[in-house]
């Protein structure tokens, strides 16, 4: 059964504050790591993931920390393979009287969405339907899709301006997921 995972407000505006300076540091780094999209989803990883950080909340301290994990993509035997998925990203919160972690799977695409594979990656990731998503990366943004927006990207015109369901990769962490 899902269980939404309670936050105070000064908790998530700490979130969304390192969300927004990592994701700004990733890309004004990014040309760096452009030749290859697993290089720009390490590249972006390495700038998310942080160690635990506390918070005051009225008097009580909470702790949260994000992870990020890459899996192998080439080779027999890959997990990107069996999963769907080039990682996964974490989030850990504590306090007191609450814990829980919230962990989703995650695709990659470099600069366009227009991959035919990106349909079976898609299949493989809908196991985890709620807890699973695309990541889309340009130059000047990381752009974030739900798989269906994702798999309507691919059948759609390769010429289309605007996939549906596009949000900033940073917002998507720091409020949908």
């Amino acid at each position: 059964m899902r269980r939404r995972l309670y936050l105070p407000d000064e908790v998530k505006q700490s979130i969304r504050g390192h969300l927004e300076r990592s994701f700004q540091e990733a890309l004004d780094g990014v040309d760096s790591a452009w030749d290859d999209e697993d290089t720009i989803t390490g590249h972006w990883g390495a700038k998310v993931q942080i160690k635990r950080q506390l918070v005051n909340v009225r008097g009580r301290t909470w702790g949260w920390s994000i992870d990020y994990r890459k899996f192998r993509g080439r080779g027999p035997g890959a997990a990107e393979a069996a999963l769907g998925a080039d990682g996964l990203i974490e989030l850990t919160i504590d306090d007191i009287e609450v814990s829980g972690r919230k962990t989703a799977l995650f695709q990659s695409k470099k600069e366009s969405l227009q991959d035919p594979k990106l349909v079976f990656q898609c299949a493989a990731l809908s196991t985890w339907r709620e807890a699973a998503f695309v990541i889309q990366y340009k130059r000047d943004a990381f752009t974030a899709f739900r798989l269906d927006d994702a798999i309507d990207a691919v059948r759609r015109a390769p010429n289309h301006r605007h996939a549906r369901g596009a949000q900033p990769l940073q917002k998507f962490l720091g409020e949908t997921f």
